[in-house]
């Protein structure tokens, strides 16, 4: 299969995929991810409905590296099915690879029925009604949920969750989130485009509410990069 790895033979490698034994399966599957084939995609997905162990964890394995918007309804439904951690991982990938703007409202639309699930996936759009979401199940949203909530607002991907995150390091009834929603807070801070005197302006803020010498000496660092 090596010798069939160049990119002029992964339609033929596709082509035996599904009648291959389960050794070459994993194997096909491992090239097509390499080779990012998503016109293979619809064998991929098939195949996570393998018998076989191997086949079945090789497929959800390639999902983010073939899947395309297309296939957002196909993905949303993979997501509910999936029996591990792990398949839950890769479907969430792979919805993270095509976020954008033609995915954005059947994902968003699937959250009320598998929010815990989605909520991962929310920070890759950073969009207001992405982060809205999101903001709503950790205020409102317990165990499981406002944790998910939580890691999301720390993974967001641009400066929209600066707001939220200063208003709860403010907020005396969450001070079991306030040091990470700080770190978080001036990482996203620092990865914006923002001016730099609107960045100094933001970790000013985050200083006053340091809590310790960690937390100060963090702030003044990347405050001295700017």
């Amino acid at each position: 299969f090596l010798q069939l790895a160049e990119p002029s033979h992964v339609q033929l490698l596709a082509g035996r995929l599904t009648k291959a034994m389960p050794e070459a399966q994993v194997s096909i599957l491992s090239i097509l991810a390499q080779r990012r084939s998503t016109s293979e995609e619809g064998k991929v997905i098939a195949l996570t409905a393998s018998t076989n162990a191997s086949v079945r964890v090789a497929a959800y394995h390639a999902l983010p590296y073939v899947a395309t918007p297309s296939s957002v309804q196909t993905l949303l439904d993979l997501l509910g099915k999936a029996s591990s951690s792990q398949e839950v991982s890769d479907v969430q990938m792979a919805l993270v690879a095509i976020a954008d703007n033609e995915t954005m409202p059947a994902i968003l639309q699937a959250t009320s029925s598998q929010r815990a699930r989605l909520l991962p996936v929310l920070p890759y759009f950073r969009d207001p009604k992405s982060l809205q979401t999101v903001k709503t199940s950790f205020e409102k949203g317990s165990g499981e949920e406002k944790e998910l909530a939580f890691s999301a607002l720390l993974n967001w991907q641009n400066g929209d969750a600066t707001g939220i995150l200063l208003d709860l390091m403010r907020d005396p009834n969450q001070a079991a989130y306030r040091s990470r929603a700080l770190g978080a807070y001036v990482k996203q801070v620092m990865n914006t485009t923002w001016p730099a005197d609107q960045k100094l302006l933001k970790l000013r803020e985050a200083f006053a509410l340091a809590a310790n010498a960690d937390e100060r000496r963090l702030v003044l660092r990347e405050a001295a990069s700017v």
